[in-house]
């Protein structure tokens, strides 16, 4: 049953990487032609929105293949270079600081809704 459902995991995981990339490379085609369509004076409406969207879904759709790898954007040109506990305790501080803005960006959603729903 566990094979399986790590089969499933796998197979559904790379699917959404392949979305991921599509959406990506969508997101830079509109980008760029809308760039080229300003120096005619044809930019495409709702542009904004539509690269907005797009750029959601690559991010959104590439979380379960870079949770699988155990991967995230590091910039490491400095921490590359510190000893082990060094950067074990920079990666520990990273992951406390992350935790604590989101969970303020989630508890303030929360008072968002709630204020919306009051309204409504």
């Amino acid at each position: 049953m566990m094979d399986t459902l790590d089969k499933l995991d796998r197979l559904l995981g790379r699917a959404l990487l392949v979305l991921s990339g599509a959406a990506v490379l969508a997101l830079m085609l509109l980008a760029t032609t809308n760039v080229v369509l300003r120096l005619f004076h044809a930019p495409f409406r709702g542009t904004y929105e539509i690269v907005s969207f797009l750029g959601a879904i690559g991010v959104a759709f590439a979380l379960a293949s870079t949770q699988r790898v155990k991967g995230h954007i590091v910039v490491d040109i400095l921490s590359a270079r510190y000893p082990r506990p060094v950067r074990r305790l920079v990666d520990a501080l990273s992951a406390v600081i992350s935790s604590l803005f989101f969970g303020i960006v989630a508890w303030q959603v929360q008072v968002w809704g709630m204020r919306i729903m009051a309204a409504g």
